[in-house]
C-alpha cells in the first residue's frame, strides 16, 4: 500500500480518459438526488481509483467545488478496504451553500458505496 505525505492510505485517481469511458460504457449506475456513481471492476489493477466531477453549473465557486470533492475524497478514502478493484466516478448532482450540506452529503454517499460493496 502506498501512503502519501502526511501518512495517511492514499486513494488512486482515474487519469486515463479511456478508463473513465470504460467505466461510464460498460460500468453499472446508482446515486440519490443529490450525486450519480459509476462503478465497474478494475481488471488490472488491485486498487481502488476515483474520479469527482462537480459541474461549474452545479457549483459556481471553485473553493466550494474543491471543498466538496475533498469530502467526497475522505468518503472513498475511509471505505477503501472494502472497495478493493474497482473504479468508481461520482458526479454531484446538487449542491447548496448551507450549514451542514457536506455531512448531508458525506451520510447520502456512504451507503450507496456499502451497497456496492455488497453487489461486488
Amino acid at each position: 500500500m502506498q501512503s502519501d505525505f502526511r501518512g495517511q492510505i492514499r486513494v488512486f485517481p482515474l487519469k486515463k480518459k479511456k478508463d473513465m469511458r470504460r467505466v461510464f460504457s460498460q460500468g453499472e449506475k446508482c446515486g440519490n438526488s443529490y450525486s450519480v456513481l459509476y462503478y465497474c471492476q478494475n481488471n488490472t489493477q488491485s486498487h481502488l481509483r476515483t474520479g469527482v466531477f462537480i459541474p461549474k453549473k452545479v457549483c459556481k465557486k471553485a473553493v466550494d467545488r474543491n471543498r466538496a470533492k475533498r469530502i467526497i475524497k475522505e468518503v472513498f478514502r475511509e471505505q477503501k478496504n472494502d472497495l478493493q478493484g474497482l473504479d468508481i466516478i461520482c458526479i454531484l448532482k446538487q449542491y447548496r451553500k448551507e450549514e451542514g450540506f457536506l455531512k448531508m452529503l458525506r451520510q447520502q454517499i456512504i451507503p450507496i458505496l456499502r451497497g456496492i460493496q455488497c453487489i461486488c
